[in-house]
């Protein structure tokens, strides 16, 4: 599944934010041209689905991750790293909080402070039930 948010329904200020589903296994993720991001699962509690945000040392700027219930603007919560802070930050949700056209959301600083909306992952609640998703984010130039 891939599609497009604009950026007045993103507060994004790029042309649009792409969408796709949430791969099913460890791999690397490109929410951008300049960053990488390690996306790895581990094991969790049945019911529960956890998120969880890291960043290699050499990173310090601002970094987040959106959860988001639905496909609305219902944000559940929000990772973030910045400076000295490298994580993990982690947010555990019941899994029936989740409607079938959740999704997350990929953000990072830019200079002067503001926060760009980089790449969207959908992904079905039933799938992630009892497991810790992880994002380290290894990259950022």
């Amino acid at each position: 599944m891939t599609s497009a948010i604009t950026p007045e329904q993103s507060n994004s200020n790029k042309a649009a934010v792409a969408t796709s589903s949430l791969p099913p296994k460890n791999q690397i993720l490109y929410p951008d041209a300049n960053d990488e991001v390690a996306l790895t699962y581990t094991a969790g509690k049945k019911g529960y689905i956890t998120f969880s945000l890291s960043t290699v040392s050499g990173i310090t700027w601002w970094k987040g991750v959106k959860i988001f219930r639905d496909d609305s603007w219902n944000q559940l919560g929000i990772l973030e790293t910045h400076d000295g802070i490298h994580g993990p930050v982690s947010l555990t949700f019941q899994t029936n909080e989740f409607t079938q056209l959740s999704r997350v959301e990929l953000w990072k600083g830019e200079f002067g402070g503001s926060h760009n909306d980089l790449h969207h992952y959908a992904f079905i609640p039933a799938d992630l039930d009892g497991k810790t998703v992880n994002f380290l984010w290894e990259k950022d130039n």
